[in-house]
C-alpha cells in the first residue's frame, strides 16, 4: 500500500511521501481505519455520531490529514502562484486543476481527501 500512497500523493498535489517513510506509514495506517470505521457503519446502517469513540478519532485523524494538505496547498501557493518567476513551472496535477476550477480551499481539501481514499481503497 506504500507505493498506492506514494503514485496517488504524486499524481494528486506533487508531493513525494516517501520523504518521511513513518509518516507515510502512519498516514496509510489512518486511511485504512477510516475505510474500516465508515465501512462498518454503512454496511450495520450505522449512525455516525460524535459521542462515538472511533468517530471522534476519524475525525481527529481527518483534521491531521486536511493539515497536511493545507500545508502542500499553501507551499503551492507560495511556490508556484504568488511567485512570478516560477509561475510557469507548476506542475500539471489535480490539485493544479483544483486551484485553477475557482474551489474554495475546504472544497480542494475534501476533494484531494476524497481522492485518497477511493485510490487507496480501490488499488
Amino acid at each position: 500500500h506504500l507505493i498506492t500512497i506514494r503514485v496517488i500523493a504524486q499524481i494528486c498535489c506533487g508531493y513525494d511521501s516517501s520523504v518521511d517513510t513513518a509518516y507515510e506509514r502512519e498516514g496509510m495506517v489512518d486511511i485504512a481505519f477510516g475505510q474500516q470505521v465508515v465501512g462498518n457503519r454503512i454496511f450495520f446502517k450505522m449512525p455516525i455520531f460524535n459521542f462515538d469513540p472511533s468517530i471522534r478519532k476519524l475525525r481527529k485523524k481527518l483534521d491531521t490529514m486536511y493539515g497536511v494538505l493545507g500545508d502542500v496547498i499553501n507551499k503551492r501557493n507560495v511556490t508556484y502562484r504568488n511567485n512570478d518567476a516560477t509561475k510557469d513551472k507548476e506542475p500539471d496535477d489535480i490539485l493544479k486543476a483544483l486551484l485553477d476550477s475557482g474551489c474554495d480551499p475546504q472544497e480542494v481539501l475534501e476533494q484531494l481527501t476524497t481522492i485518497l481514499f477511493a485510490g487507496f481503497e480501490t488499488t
